[in-house]
């Protein structure tokens, strides 16, 4: 019998020692992705996209209208920066990684992301991120009134059929 509860004990301590080490890689798989600068960065390149969007939402939208919008935007950004639960983003965003890659994977991305190419792509990666926003807003203004035409005529459809 003490042999059992030995052997479950060494077993418990095992797999806390080994949940440990997953957290710890975890958390410094977190750091070494400069996580938190590429949030900053989608920050950054969201408000120039959602200005590009403002005409193409309201067509009749004058330009000073516009322009109360956009600082508006801006100052709802800022809010929104300030108010961003990044502690609760940052421990959801390792118990994910915890839970999806096992602990050799973790070993083998924190020794890429530590590495110098793995360093320069966690310090690009939000730039790359800002310019495909930035890139985004002509072709998302392109886009929106075909995108808004079928979302109108599929509700009307669906309301008719419900005969409303």
């Amino acid at each position: 019998m003490k042999f059992v509860i030995t052997t479950a004990m060494l077993l418990l301590c095992l797999c806390s020692t080994h949940a440990g080490e997953k957290e710890e890689l975890a958390k410094k798989l977190y750091t070494a992705m400069k996580s938190e600068k590429m949030v900053d960065q989608v920050f950054e390149s969201m408000a120039p996209a959602l200005n590009q969007m403002i005409g193409v939402q309201d067509p009749d939208i004058t330009e000073e209208e516009k322009k109360e919008r956009s600082i508006l935007l801006e100052e709802i950004f800022v809010i929104t920066k300030e108010t961003f639960p990044m502690d609760a983003i940052r421990k959801m965003t390792q118990d994910i990684y915890i839970e999806v890659f096992s602990e050799e994977e973790l070993r083998g991305l924190l020794a890429f992301y530590e590495s110098p190419l793995g360093q320069v792509w966690a310090e690009k990666q939000g730039l790359v991120i800002k310019a495909s926003g930035e890139k985004m807003g002509p072709v998302m203004v392109a886009w929106y009134p075909e995108f808004q035409e079928k979302i109108e005529a599929h509700i009307k459809r669906h309301n008719e059929s419900k005969g409303n």
